[in-house]
């Protein structure tokens, strides 16, 4: 009788089935490292920082164009006059 290894290996695959395994292992790591960063609130702090930080932009964007289509009028008429 075959020991229950042999039959193991003769019926998964052998190597293939182990390296498959592995890759599947590495993946759990990379989970848990990032479950972990996202416990200890680094993620978080990071995810605000950046979407305070997008608003911001957004706000200064807004403001500036505002200021900018009032002056569309004149320099309208600016152009008009100079190529009357």
């Amino acid at each position: 009788m075959m020991p229950l290894s042999q039959v193991w290996k003769c019926n998964s695959g052998g190597e293939e089935m182990s390296q498959k395994g592995n890759e599947r292992k590495k993946g759990v790591l990379v989970i848990e490292t990032e479950l972990a960063a996202v416990d200890s609130g680094d993620v978080r702090q990071k995810d605000s920082a950046n979407g305070r930080t997008r608003i911001v932009l957004w706000v200064a964007s807004a403001i500036i164009i505002a200021q900018l289509l009032s002056l569309i009028p004149a320099v309208i008429d600016t152009f008009s006059k100079l190529f009357s």
